[in-house]
């Protein structure tokens, strides 16, 4: 077992580099002394006879002035300390003597008189020691899983060229991860599967509700969400008797079962969950709305799931009865099966409430085990940037697996102390699989914010003593521009993880400096396909690949295909279409089954759109554009996000979007960007826009000049996740009469 002693771990022969790099590490720490806080005896006088009881003298040591001493090690800085050259083995060796030999009995004994001050100071620094030592293993452990991978995959292609020899003694021995299989053209090509480095975890196939809340929670007193406004409580215990109470109710009064769709709008409260599971339980389909849904966007969700009952925020009650009384529904139905989401309900309506029923139902809570739990369970419309919204069709199994590769690949390092804020909407695929149910699985308390406001933020922060959360890039970039820090106490807050969409190296660097480096901004990606997370970014490489989307998750595999439909190789710089192939993708898209075969192949990959390049030294991958989204100049493919991280840089452009429009006189696309100043001044400033355009000139390639020049914008138009809705950048540059955009 694993005491501690950095010495005593013990990696295999052909690790001694590894060691070396340890060996960095223990010359660096040691070169950082613990503070004084002397506790050592006095010195006994001549005559005083020493024995075994007696400290011997020790020479005082200088305590040190920094508070910086009980600074975490976290595992970013680790690696960087692996990696710190000019260090020896010997002078580690020595550094690492030295500090036993100081840590004698004496040094930990007791002077008269000793202050509960010193007492103090020293309880913290071996606290935080401690913690040095979790982080290492932590490291420790992710790095010998690789060496694993990497041993294991370099004795299965010996074989495999072993194999090949035997068989035909004039082949060439196949490269590495190389297949030849039959894909969707007609020919039969060579195909680069790429592996996730964790092994495959075993996967349940049972129903998302028996798989979070078992049986054996109902006696689980664990609060796992709090009211950020109220104060309000739920335990683990309180939601599934509270879950399953309003399951039977659904069943009992409106026979509410499999085959139903159940739509629910709200803003995330303690409530969310109930519902959410309640729906789960009875075998219904949960379709999730966005509240700031107008008449459209509702209409179309309402339509397209073929909702039979509806929860609703107060606020939505009478947009959603009337879309379903457009649909033909009587007034008597509507009364009865749209219910509020809330305890409050405006005039006729019910609250969900008032179905809570204590009289057990059969089938309640449904299973679904084996092949059903490719039943659908949720419906999550994507954020429809391109047109038209689908809606995802996600299963049990796609959410148990997630929930399990999460675990499996120790994806998020948390600790049951640890407190999370979900400021993300449930409704959406990323808040509730990587809030509302991962961190329900991991008995971790949540504090609920309805919505986000930065004032909102810092202060629940500073009240619950928040320690990590998850958010998307324009609330990162709230956090970058404003001093909410200043006005809040934000010190318990140590780690940010982001996703959604594409978020700038640049920001990430602010938030370090903003925090002096206590804050870790820890990328992820997925998509609502994917139910969402395929790929996690390691907390040892938060700062050094702070652009990478991380490293895939368990029981998944990747290809990157060029537009030629090659595949590219691992050399961190040749970019293809990123295909993930997993147990988390979608079923496919309700009632769309074109648009379904259009993005999965007949293997079972489903095509993401983004384009990617991948590191077979790290196992990271990086997103460095969008398919669809891609300029092209005179044959050249531009990348709007790479111009947008450098705008985002500059120090009077407070958001950006770019897109090419087209220009009949060169015949070619060009890139044009809008912005939002930092100065409401330069709105609509020839001058300013002409001197950002100057600026962009001279830091990037000529192909990637603004050509289609700079405008200035109110605000730029996004998703509620944070993707820039561009088609509608596109009908303003249209209206603009200079070129005419690609839509």
């Amino acid at each position: 077992m694993y005491d501690g002693n950095l010495s005593a771990l013990s990696l295999s022969s052909e690790s001694s580099g590894w060691r070396e790099k340890l060996n960095m590490l223990k010359q660096r720490r040691e070169a950082k002394p613990a503070p004084v806080l002397q506790f050592s005896a006095p010195t006994p006088s001549p005559s005083q006879p020493t024995s075994m009881h007696t400290p011997l003298p020790q020479t005082p040591q200088t305590p040190s002035d920094t508070a910086k001493d009980y600074a975490r090690i976290d595992e970013a800085s680790l690696i960087e300390s692996y990696q710190k050259p000019g260090h020896t083995a010997s002078a580690s060796r020595n550094s690492h003597s030295s500090r036993h030999k100081a840590a004698t009995s004496s040094t930990f004994s007791m002077r008269a008189p000793i202050t509960s001050r010193e007492c103090l100071q020293r309880a913290t620094f071996l606290k935080e020691r401690a913690h040095d030592y979790l982080q290492e293993s932590r490291a420790l452990l992710d790095r010998a899983s690789v060496m694993a991978y990497q041993e294991a995959e370099h004795s299965h292609d010996k074989a495999r060229r072993r194999e090949d020899q035997f068989s035909d003694p004039n082949t060439a021995a196949k490269a590495h991860f190389h297949f030849t299989l039959d894909c969707d053209s007609p020919y039969r090509q060579q195909m680069t599967v790429i592996k996730s480095i964790f092994s495959d975890a075993d996967i349940p196939k049972i129903s998302l509700f028996d798989h979070i809340l078992p049986q054996e929670q109902s006696k689980n007193s664990s609060v796992v969400y709090v009211d950020a406004q109220t104060g309000r409580c739920l335990t683990i215990s309180e939601l599934r008797r509270d879950a399953l109470r309003l399951a039977y109710g659904l069943r009992k009064y409106h026979n509410i079962g499999r085959g139903d769709s159940v739509l629910i709008v709200n803003h995330n409260s303690i409530t969310y969950p109930v519902l959410f599971f309640a729906v789960i339980a009875t075998g219904a389909t949960a379709s999730l709305a966005n509240p700031a849904n107008k008449h459209l966007e509702m209409s179309h969700q309402i339509k397209d799931s073929d909702i039979s009952f509806v929860f609703a925020n107060p606020d939505k009650i009478e947009l959603c009865s009337i879309i379903l009384r457009e649909r033909g529904w009587s007034e008597n139905r509507v009364s009865d099966r749209v219910v509020s989401a809330t305890e409050n309900s405006p005039r006729s309506f019910k609250s969900y409430a008032q179905l809570l029923c204590n009289d057990l139902q059969k089938g309640v809570p449904e299973t679904f085990a084996g092949e059903d739990a490719h039943s659908v369970a949720v419906t999550c419309y994507s954020s429809g940037t391109t047109g038209v919204a689908k809606g995802v069709m996600t299963t049990h199994y796609n959410l148990v697996a997630n929930l399990t590769q999460l675990d499996w690949s120790r994806a998020y390092s948390t600790q049951k102390s640890d407190v999370v804020l979900a400021v993300l909407p449930y409704y959406h695929i990323f808040g509730l699989t990587s809030l509302l149910l991962n961190f329900l699985k991991r008995e971790n308390m949540s504090v609920v914010l309805p919505r986000f406001s930065l004032e909102a933020f810092g202060a629940a922060v500073e009240k619950y003593r928040v320690t990590l959360t998850a958010v998307v890039p324009p609330i990162l970039h709230s956090i970058a521009k404003e001093d909410v820090e200043r006005r809040h106490g934000m010190s318990s807050l140590k780690i940010l993880n982001v996703g959604a969409a594409p978020v700038s190296p640049k920001l990430i660097e602010q938030i370090g400096e903003k925090f002096n480096s206590s804050v870790l901004v820890s990328n992820g990606y997925g998509l609502t396909e994917t139910s969402p997370v395929t790929h996690k970014l390691p907390l040892e490489y938060a700062r050094s690949h702070s652009g990478y989307i991380g490293r895939m998750l368990s029981n998944t595999t990747a290809r990157l295909v060029d537009e030629n439909g090659k595949d590219v190789p691992g050399d961190n710089k040749s970019s293809g279409e990123l295909w993930i192939k997993g147990p988390q993708v979608m079923r496919g898209y309700l009632n769309n089954p074109q648009a379904t075969a259009q993005c999965m192949t007949s293997d079972g990959y489903f095509k993401t759109g983004d384009i990617a390049i991948y590191d077979d030294q790290t196992f990271l991958f990086k997103i460095v554009g969008r398919l669809k989204e891609m300029i092209k100049y005179k044959g050249i493919q531009v990348a709007p996000s790479s111009l947008e991280a450098v705008l985002l840089s500059h120090p009077q452009v407070n958001d950006a979007a770019v897109i090419g429009v087209y220009d009949d006189r060169q015949v070619t696309e060009l890139p044009r960007a809008y912005i939002v100043p930092q100065d409401a001044a330069n709105f609509d400033n020839q001058v300013f826009c002409n001197e950002i355009e100057a600026w962009v000139a001279d830091i990037v390639a000529n192909y990637s000049k603004l050509r289609g020049g700079v405008h200035t914008i109110d605000v730029i138009p996004k998703t509620p996740s944070g993707k820039i809705v561009r088609r509608h950048l596109h009908m303003l540059a249209a209206q603009q009469h200079i070129g005419l955009a690609k839509l």
